[in-house]
């Protein structure tokens, strides 16, 4: 066997392999997979400086940008019963009465 034939035989399994693993949805279970990872542990974050502060914090999550926000105040925070914004509404108003004594909301 040349050198030739032993690399078109190594592009062909490569080629073959890749087409196998996007085909099976490995790539897409991978990036599902770390995105739940992600999400999980920034709940876990959230959760440990909320006990740490005595805090609320909450996470904003933006699916145009695709980012997560930890955002925190330390106001009350009380959702009205027929809140159709989700209390993003209360949050944001709260946020700016917390920020103007205690700094901007984490980020």
């Amino acid at each position: 066997m040349t050198l030739i034939e032993l690399l078109v035989t190594i592009a062909l399994i490569a080629i073959v392999t890749t087409a196998i693993l996007i085909g099976s949805g490995a790539v897409v279970n991978s990036r599902m997979r770390g995105a739940a990872s992600m999400i999980s542990g920034a709940i876990r974050i959230a959760y440990t400086r909320a006990s740490a502060t005595s805090r609320t914090n909450r996470l904003a999550f933006d699916l145009d940008k695709s980012t997560v926000e930890l955002e925190e105040t330390s106001d009350a925070m009380l959702v009205q019963k027929d809140d159709t914004t989700g209390g993003s509404e209360a949050w944001v108003t709260s946020c700016r009465t917390s920020s103007s004594r205690n700094g901007a909301p984490l980020r």
